[in-house]
């Protein structure tokens, strides 16, 4: 039976020459969830496979000759990863305070190859499309293309059409936007990818519930789709994450399927 294996990145580190904290992980009642739709569908539980970074902290991404390999046996080609955590492409350049940190390794590496070929930056306070996704986008959601957000609950903050003047400030109001990517084979023979996060822990979470309970059918398509999400307000002390189920979504681009390969997956398949 295929397996849906949690893909964890590590919670932040409390000062740079400390280590990680093995036990604990980001967004993972996120995981939970996006897993627990997964299961829904056939698959059974799998393994939490920790892509944590070494030691030293770093947030730049080596090049491929310089990755770690990492070795995991009981993955199989119909097997599924399953990722709640915003892939820290574009972290590096950007001068965010809140980021991920990359494990420079060769499995996550080979999941950048695919979420490279819809983000040319994907950043916590930036997202940008590149031109051949954004091409896809309707009519009314061309602005859609380079997305600012305030790093501070996560909302819109500008907007643009490439080539255009940046939006008002706060465009959107209180909205945010959120990610679901769906790939058959990270690599050939390889297992698939579902990757679904938002802009913070509580869209993320928040996106993750929605996959589960009300929109699971999203899980079946192939390649990324982007929705808008419309966060409630967030209760003193709620009981439960149950509030989070009021957040209404529309979804905004569909690339109904997986992007071709870019020319940089050749060197890079060499290279594993």
């Amino acid at each position: 039976m295929a397996q849906a294996h949690r893909f964890l990145f590590a919670a932040p580190r409390h000062h740079p020459k400390r280590p990680i904290p093995i036990p604990l992980t980001r967004d993972t009642e996120a995981s939970v969830d996006l897993a627990w739709a997964l299961l829904d569908q056939g698959y059974d539980p799998g393994t939490s496979i920790l892509n944590f970074p070494p030691n030293q902290r770093r947030f730049d991404l080596l090049p491929f000759e310089s990755l770690f390999s990492v070795e995991l046996p009981f993955l199989e080609n119909e097997d599924i990863l399953c990722q709640a955590t915003r892939p820290p492409l574009s972290d590096f350049i950007e001068d965010d305070k809140k980021k991920v940190e990359p494990s420079n390794t060769t499995l996550e590496r080979a999941t950048f190859m695919h979420w490279w070929r819809y983000f040319r930056c994907c950043s916590r306070s930036s997202i940008i499309l590149r031109d051949d996704v954004a091409s896809r986008l309707p009519n009314g959601f061309k602005n859609r293309q380079e997305m600012i957000f305030h790093q501070t609950g996560c909302r819109f903050k500008f907007i643009r059409e490439s080539g255009r003047s940046y939006t008002r400030q706060n465009p959107l109001g209180l909205r945010t936007a959120a990610f679901l990517l769906r790939v058959d084979e990270i690599f050939p023979g390889g297992p698939g990818l579902v990757g679904a996060w938002g802009l913070n822990a509580e869209a993320t979470l928040a996106w993750c519930r929605t996959l589960r309970h009300r929109a699971s059918h999203l899980l079946e398509h192939r390649g990324l789709i982007m929705v808008d999400l419309y966060p409630t307000k967030t209760p003193a002390r709620p009981p439960t994450y149950g509030y989070m189920d009021d957040w209404k979504f529309e979804v905004v681009l569909e690339t109904q399927g997986e992007l071709p390969s870019r020319p940089e997956e050749k060197d890079f398949a060499i290279a594993l």
